[in-house]
Formats: structure tokens, C-alpha cells, sequence
């Protein structure tokens, strides 16, 4: 089902919720969810403004990798790499979550398997 299109994130995004403990799940939930290279895009309809789809992309990975229980010493790593290296482009994880909330959220998610 995978085959490099613009779906293979919702597949991955399902797969990541029917099939945590598969580790070719996580790996590629996980390669979405390091660092990467700025995508800037202008948003459409107005020129004047742009975004980061790089962190687009990497905002739903992160928020995936608190389903890997099984995976959660990998997880935890990629994610307090991201306290660093992730800036939050969606206000909505910031009102009431603090500046890394959804990070902080993932790693919740993880329960004592983060420990």
C-alpha cells in the first residue's frame, strides 16, 4: 500500500494505530519524526505568508510515536530530541500544553515505559 505517494502518511498514520508493535511501522513514523531539512511553502491564497511543511510533517510523527509502547526507549530519544529541534507551528498544543506540549504529550502517552 505504501508507494511513495501523498497517502503514504494517512496509511502510516493508520498503521501506527492498528499495528503498534510492528517495528516497520515505527521506523518509518520514526524517520518522520527526526529532524529534517526546512520545506518552506507560501500558503495558498496568500503570498505573504509561509510555513514549514517539514514540521508539518513532523508534528503528526511525533504526536504517533506515544502509541509505540513496545518501541519507547527509541521514542523517548527521538523525542527529547525534539524539545530541542521541534518549534510548534500549531498554537492549538501551546494554550494549554506549554511550549512543547506535544511532545510532552507523546512521551505521556508512553506511560512508564518512557521511564
Amino acid at each position: 500500500m505504501l508507494d511513495g505517494s501523498e497517502h503514504d502518511d494517512i496509511i502510516i498514520h493508520l498503521l501506527a494505530h492498528l499495528a503498534p508493535e510492528r517495528r516497520d511501522v515505527f521506523e518509518r513514523v520514526l524517520a518522520k519524526a527526526r529532524p529534517a531539512p526546512p520545506d518552506i511553502r507560501q500558503v495558498e491564497g496568500h503570498a505573504q505568508y509561509t510555513y514549514d511543511a517539514a514540521m508539518g510533517r513532523r508534528g503528526w510523527a511525533i504526536e504517533l510515536l506515544g502509541t509505540f509502547r513496545d518501541f519507547a526507549p527509541e521514542a523517548v530519544a527521538v523525542l527529547t530530541d525534539a524539545i530541542e529541534t521541534f518549534e510548534e507551528y500549531d498554537p492549538d498544543w501551546g494554550y494549554e500544553n506549554g511550549e512543547h506540549g506535544r511532545v510532552v504529550h507523546a512521551l505521556s502517552r508512553l506511560g512508564d515505559a518512557a521511564a
